[in-house]
């Protein structure tokens, strides 16, 4: 299991040379905390479930003015001993206005001209990865491959911070049993 997490750990850390770091100020990073239930099943064993808590930490690289892709990972705690995470790459596509930015201001005399777009902006995506469960003093051991789907929204707080609400909805495809996970999350997010 921990050979597991450690190879999908490498792989998002791997993908990341994918992005053009040539402008570093198009990356971000989020945390967001809330609620979340995660189930496990394999053949021969009742679901266990955990929950009621979520966390998520990822890297968001803005490709254009309304997609970003990026490198996640999502965990459930809860208080029955299952350990569930997920991990992989994330795709976000803002449908109503674009993302929350910063762009240059042309008119402005300061040291940093800048103009701040601040509205909140929705956006909808998917993620593929890696997902893996263990249920504590059992032989339950689940890994997979996950799909999951979420719709958030954005809200820039200043030019470099700004809020994030979450939903998520994750199941395992294909692997050793079944995974399912839903969360609602808030944090927040800041660029480099």
């Amino acid at each position: 299991m921990k050979k597991l997490i450690i190879l999908s750990s490498l792989f998002c850390l791997l993908s990341l040379p994918c992005y053009s770091f040539a402008d570093i100020s198009r990356l971000r990073i989020i945390g967001l905390g809330g609620l979340g239930s995660a189930a496990i099943s394999t053949e021969g064993n009742s679901d266990s479930i955990e929950s009621p808590l979520a966390f998520s930490a990822s890297i968001d690289y803005l490709m254009n003015s309304q997609i970003n892709l990026g490198a996640e990972h999502m965990r459930t705690l809860g208080t029955n001993g299952t350990a569930v995470g997920l991990t992989g790459l994330s795709a976000k596509y803002y449908f109503w206005f674009q993302h929350p930015q910063t762009m240059l201001n042309s008119i402005s005399f300061d040291d940093r001209p800048s103009l701040q777009i601040q509205a909140v902006t929705p956006f909808i995506g998917a993620s593929l990865g890696f997902a893996q469960a263990s249920v504590l003093n059992t032989t339950i051991n689940t890994v997979s491959i996950y799909l999951n789907l979420k719709v958030g929204i954005d809200y820039p707080l200043t030019t470099i911070w700004g809020f994030r609400f979450e939903g998520n909805t994750a199941f395992s495809t294909v692997g050793t049993g079944r995974i399912r996970l839903y969360n609602a999350m808030l944090g927040f997010y800041f660029y480099l």
